[in-house]
């Protein structure tokens, strides 16, 4: 079945996320602890996955991650910390506007209201580039199928009608476990080829 639609992750894909630099060293700072014990908190806590997945509201999260880093940090400088962590995939842009011209694009990420806010305000092509799926709004997460299918869905495709692109293996796998194409993603000239090779790019 041709390809008719293109799915992008949203970070480390369209956008760089530098959490060890940025994030992490802040939280370092305000906690007196090693990067290792701010990215475990942070990254394995389940209170990020609760509220990429909806289920906590910016100011909930705020609340308990101060609890896990044992840590005050004002509302105003946790939102700037929390968002500090994006800048521009350098070639990405134009990739993707190149497919917007022929194929249905679709956004797919695991992301919450603070961090598609600002890139959506500080990026704002990338909101341009077509509907997307947002597991804060949607209460699941990749790998879960639904994902896949319900972003396929936005543009009104099959997921046997899409590429998927993204960063993680487990992500790319699940995607191509309900039959869509997918790509994993490692840089911007490693995508650029294989999508030339799929013939999707010339």
């Amino acid at each position: 079945m041709d390809i008719l639609g293109i799915i992008f992750d949203l970070g480390r894909v369209l956008i760089k996320v530098d959490t060890q630099n940025q994030l992490i060293q802040s939280i370092t700072k305000q906690a007196n602890i090693t990067s290792d014990e701010a990215m475990q908190k942070l990254v394995e806590n389940d209170i990020f996955k609760q509220y990429n997945k909806g289920l906590l509201t910016p100011n909930e999260f705020h609340k308990l991650l101060q609890k896990e880093i044992n840590a005050e940090i004002a509302y105003h400088e946790f939102k700037k910390i929390w968002c500090s962590i994006f800048s521009v995939q350098d070639g990405i842009e134009t990739i993707a506007n190149t497919l917007k011209q022929k194929f249905k694009i679709a956004i797919l990420s695991d992301t919450d209201p603070l961090h598609w806010e600002y890139i959506t305000t500080n990026f704002p092509w990338i909101k341009n580039l077509g509907p997307a799926w947002l597991s804060y709004e949607r209460g699941i997460m990749k790998p879960d199928a639904n994902s896949f299918k319900g972003t396929a869905s936005l543009i009104h495709l099959q997921p046997e009608q899409c590429l998927f692109i993204d960063d993680l293996q487990q992500n790319v796998d699940g995607a191509k476990s309900i039959g869509m194409h997918a790509i994993l993603f490692k840089n911007v000239q490693q995508l650029k080829e294989e999508l030339i090779q799929l013939g999707i790019l010339k």
